[in-house]
């Protein structure tokens, strides 16, 4: 949980966080959503599209929430245009939705502390949307300062580096360090065989190409769509492609030791 806004709830959670990676298609406009920090990158072949996000009227999101107002709560969030590469780090406590013909991969912590500002629509119930908390202390957490889509791009789209580099094979990273208390990302993009860095748990996503991992004196087949997991354990483990193009690989990893 970020230590700023959403204390009422993470005073409440008790555990330690590890981290949680998924691979979401949207076909319509998804729930507005609150209290959770996450990190979101759009990829495959998905072409620009709006992801609407960011209060840009309070009133009218809370509002919004009270009366499950289809039309004024997601009219409450700025919208973004976004293409395929981008990274966007979301902070817990802000309301947040995802645009219709997104694909994403997004990895966050593990918990089941978020807050559902539109549920009605999904079959859930108001104390499942709230989580028990009632819709005042679920207001304590939400971040309902008025912003522009400028202000979000600037404050949390991602640069995305080059962090190592090993003959054709780069590794970039995709979340700045100040989240890696939360969780981590790296893309890679691999000519030939890229070494990976040992000792951390990594959760992989094929986005393109084809090629093979190998770890431990074996080795497993990779094509676009494929996801596996790398042991901490596994130090000699190494990315290697095959074919005329590059194998580029999203890792995703648990918060930093």
């Amino acid at each position: 949980m970020d230590a700023g806004r959403p204390d009422v709830l993470a005073r409440r959670a008790g555990f330690r966080f590890a981290g949680l990676a998924l691979l979401l298609p949207t076909a319509g406009l998804a729930g507005v959503a609150v209290v959770q920090l996450k990190r979101q990158v759009v990829g495959g072949e998905s072409q620009a599209q709006d992801c609407p996000g960011v209060v840009e009227q309070e009133g009218a999101l809370l509002a919004g929430v009270r009366a499950q107002d289809a039309e004024r709560l997601p009219g409450a969030l700025n919208r973004l245009k976004v293409s395929p590469g981008d990274v966007y780090v979301i902070p817990a406590g802000l309301p947040h939705a995802i645009g219709a013909g997104v694909m994403m991969i997004e990895v966050q912590e593990p918990s089941d502390w978020s807050i559902h500002a539109e549920y009605a629509p999904f079959g859930l119930g108001e104390d499942e949307a709230h989580q028990g908390f009632g819709w005042e202390a679920a207001f304590e957490a939400l971040d309902a300062v008025a912003c522009t889509p400028e202000d979000i791009r600037q404050r949390l789209k991602q640069e995305t580096p080059v962090v190592r580099q090993v003959g054709d094979s780069v590794e970039r990273r995709l979340i700045a360090p100040e989240y890696a208390g939360y969780f981590g990302a790296s893309e890679a993009t691999v000519r030939g065989a890229l070494p990976l860095e040992g000792g951390r748990l990594a959760i992989g996503l094929v986005d393109a190409g084809e090629g093979r991992v190998e770890a431990g004196g074996g080795a497993l087949s990779l094509a676009r769509g494929t996801t596996f997991v790398l042991p901490a354990a596994a130090s000699d483990a190494r990315l290697v492609s095959s074919g005329g193009d590059a194998l580029r690989v999203t890792l995703c990893y648990p918060p930093a030791a």
